[in-house]
Formats: C-alpha cells, sequence, structure tokens
C-alpha cells in the first residue's frame, strides 16, 4: 500500500480541461500492460488493481501509482507516470540497469518503457529519484549502514531474519519503511527502526536540520518530542530514525486533538535556531505561479484567482512545514506518555504562522461549513497555553493563501468535482480580511 489517503478520483478531468493525451491510465488498461509488457515468465497476471494515487502537472505529466493484488495474498506496488512530450524516448537510450533489480520486484519487471504510449513504468525500487529504495531493501547494505550509524556491534544482525514493512510511498517524493531486525545474541533482541528516502539533495536538507534540531534540544534541556535521527547515507539519501511507540494516532481529517497539536507546535517554535540552524535555507511552501496553471484550465478559476498574499514572514523558527492532523501523536517511551510530532520531512526554518495555517486550512477544506474562528480557536489555545504568539491579520492571510494551495491540490490529484471544490476555496480565500 502507499499509505496515503484514498480520494474519489475522476479520470476525465485532463481530457475536459483539453488535455486528453495526460489522461490517466485506467484499471484496465494497466492489466494489459502488466500482460503483455510487464509481467515476468511462469507467473499469473495479478487478479485485482486499485488505483491509489494521482499527481497531475498540465500540460507536463501525469503519474498515478496502482496497488497490484494477486489470490495468494501477494501485492505489489506499479507507478505509471505519462509524459507530454517525448522524455520516454529519452529515458529509453539511456543505459537501463533495472535488470539488476529484478530479486526486489519478483512478479513484473522493475522498470518498463514504452515510448509509443509515452509511458514509463516502474516499482518503488526502480524510482530514478529515490536511489535508496533499492539500498534499503538490500537488507545486506541496509545492515551495513546501521553497524556504521553505531546502532549495532559488527555481524550481530541476522539478515535472514529481519524483514521491512513498507508504510508509505509517494512516487519520486518519499519512501517510508519500518525495519524489524533480529539479532545474533541470547535474547534474540529485535530492532525496530524507521526508514526514510527522499531524493538525496532533499535527504541532506533535512538531514542537516534534523541534527541541528537534536542540537537545540540537546542545548536547552529539552526532552525531544520528535524521534531522533539514528543514521544517514548521504549518497542514497536514506534516513534512519528511532521508532516511536504510538498509542494514539489521528486520521487526516480528525482535528479532536487541537489543543494538543497546539500546544506541541508552540515548543517547536520556541526552540532556538543556533548558530547550526540560522543558515540553513528557509522553508517555502511554493509560489502563485506554482499554482497558475492549475487555475488556467477552467475560465471560472481563472476568473476567481488572484495570485497568493505570499506575506513576508514576521519572523523565523524551527518549522515542522507539512503540519497535519496525522502529524501529531500521542507516543509512549517507557512510563513517559507525550505528545510528538512525526514526519519530519519539511522540517527547517520557515514561517511559525505557516504551521498554524496549515492545520486551519485542513478544517476549514474538510468542514466547508465551519467558519475561521471556529477551526482556529481550539488550535490557538493550545498553541497561547505553551507561550506562543501570533499575529492574527498575519495568520488570516497565510490560511487564505493555503486554502488557494488546498484548492489547487485537489484539481491536481484528480479529486472528483476538483474544480467546484477549488472554486470554493478560492471563494473563500477572498472573503479573509487579510
Amino acid at each position: 500500500m502507499t499509505g496515503l489517503r484514498q480520494w474519489v478520483r475522476d479520470p476525465e478531468l485532463p481530457a475536459r480541461s483539453g488535455q486528453p493525451h495526460l489522461a490517466p491510465p485506467q484499471e484496465n488498461e494497466i492489466a494489459s500492460i502488466v500482460c503483455e509488457h510487464a509481467l515476468l515468465p511462469d507467473n499469473e497476471p495479478p487478479t485485482e488493481i486499485l488505483w491509489e494515487y494521482a499527481r497531475w502537472k498540465p500540460g507536463v505529466s501525469i503519474t498515478c501509482t496502482y496497488q497490484l493484488r494477486w489470490d495468494d495474498g501477494h501485492a505489489q506496488t506499479l507507478v505509471a507516470k505519462r509524459y507530454a512530450d517525448d522524455k520516454v524516448t529519452h529515458l529509453a537510450e539511456r543505459k537501463d540497469k533495472s535488470s539488476d533489480l529484478q530479486p526486489l520486484s519478483p512478479r513484473v519487471r522493475p522498470r518498463v518503457l514504452l515510448p509509443d504510449a509515452s509511458l514509463s513504468l516502474w516499482c518503488p525500487a526502480a524510482d530514478r529519484e529515490l536511489p535508496g529504495v533499492a539500498y534499503l531493501l538490500d537488507i545486506k547494505r541496509f545492515a551495513s549502514l546501521v553497524k556504521n550509524s553505531g546502532i549495532t556491534e559488527p555481524g550481530l544482525i541476522r539478515r535472514r531474519k529481519s524483514e521491512y514493512e513498507a508504510l508509505r510511498y509517494k512516487a519520486e517524493r518519499r519512501a517510508v519503511f519500518r525495519a524489524k531486525l533480529r539479532l545474533r545474541d541470547e535474547a534474540k533482541t529485535r530492532i525496530t527502526l524507521a526508514a526514510r528516502v527522499l531524493p538525496i539533495e532533499e535527504a541532506q536538507r533535512i538531514a542537516t536540520s534534523r541534527k541541528a534540531l537534536e542540537t537545540a534540544f540537546d542545548e536547552t534541556g529539552t526532552e525531544p518530542f520528535i524521534p531522533r535521527l539514528r543514521g544517514f547515507h548521504e549518497r542514497y539519501g536514506i534516513l534512519i530514525e528511532q521508532w516511536l511507540d504510538v498509542r494514539k494516532a489521528h486520521e487526516s481529517n480528525d482535528f479532536t486533538h487541537a489543543k494538543e497539536a497546539g500546544a506541541v507546535l508552540a515548543r517547536l517554535h520556541a526552540l532556538p535556531l543556533g548558530a547550526d540552524g540560522e543558515w540553513l535555507a528557509p522553508i517555502t511552501q511554493g509560489t502563485g505561479a506554482d499554482l497558475r496553471p492549475l487555475f488556467t484550465l477552467s475560465v471560472d478559476l481563472a476568473e476567481r484567482y488572484q495570485g497568493l498574499h505570499e506575506p513576508r514572514p514576521q519572523r523565523l523558527t524551527w518549522i515542522h512545514g507539512d503540519f497535519h492532523p496525522d502529524q501529531v501523536a500521542t507516543i509512549q517511551n517507557g512510563e513517559h506518555t507525550f505528545t510528538g510530532l512525526l514526519d519530519l520531512d519539511c522540517l527547517g526554518p520557515g514561517d511559525p504562522t505557516a504551521d498554524l495555517a496549515n492545520w486551519i486550512a485542513d478544517h476549514l477544506f474538510e468542514d466547508e461549513t465551519m467558519g475561521f474562528d471556529a477551526a482556529a480557536t481550539p488550535l490557538l489555545e493550545g498553541y497561547q497555553s505553551a507561550g506562543g504568539t501570533f499575529d492574527p491579520q498575519h495568520l488570516r492571510r497565510c490560511t487564505a493563501d493555503e486554502l488557494v494551495r488546498r484548492g489547487a491540490a485537489a484539481i491536481r490529484r484528480l479529486e472528483a468535482g476538483a474544480m467546484e471544490r477549488a472554486a470554493r476555496c478560492l471563494a473563500r480565500a477572498a472573503l479573509s480580511p487579510g
């Protein structure tokens, strides 16, 4: 499974917007492609294909992820990316080493290029933007990384008794695994770690931010409320982190823990950037130029879209950068229970108001009958109770921008009714007094 939220999708949206050449492959098309081009000899075709993810870049590409399932319980993820230009032809001219990855994809070929259909297909281990996935799934190499990171002594990991669980995969963006390692000792100790794979440059930035934040914890004597970074492979973009015992998780549309979320967010924002953090590049959420192609697909949206406020940060602090309800959890550490932050792939210096606006805009997007004050008050009460401060007008402007981004995201993921949803987001953003 991709571990991503499932949406009701509209596969006809690109065609209705004048881009039929970027129509997402339907399940029956994927079934035919798998049987004709990807299925390995002596294997039965999958008995079920589920469309799990879509990312449309108008005029450029459409990326979709599918779950292939067989009657014997085997499942495998397959990505299909269709281009508007001849990118697949250029990819086909490069030397293909994907056959080396065949052991990591037991029933279908790791990568298939179909220039005539402008399609590139791959399994996660063959993701060109995430070379760390293949490295990670090679237990011998991963065991070496764990050893070199000082997590275990040499030779202690029993590779045949160790296993992985795929938790989340977003094509070309990130992959998250739980690694369960069995050690060679009398107690048959099992170590559980989280392993995150990101594009290499992004992973390097995140690793630097994580280390600087941990320095802030240590220097201020603050008990960490995030998973500790245990190891990092710079060449392959792999981050190994502490596995936390999550006692209570939340769905992305669950806002019942807003006060607790606000309080832990204030604690993050209060940590000093320090000498190691001040020179890091601030987190950015994208600009109006990034969104404009999505809103120009409709005359109505183009008329409604007025750009973003893009207010200047009033101050820079550590921010989560992707603050949503499912990123906050109740965690058990021995006898200590605390509210912690997860999924720190956007951690860095930034405008703390952006974190608040992310949460509030999510709530407004999920419940279109809700007003700003109702969506914001519980979060802000928790935030202020822990010492957090904010400028109300600045917050409304940032929330308006985030609402605009939510509308664009509905189109990008081909959500059913996306154009109407985007129009309502733009209308609510325009009502902001900011």
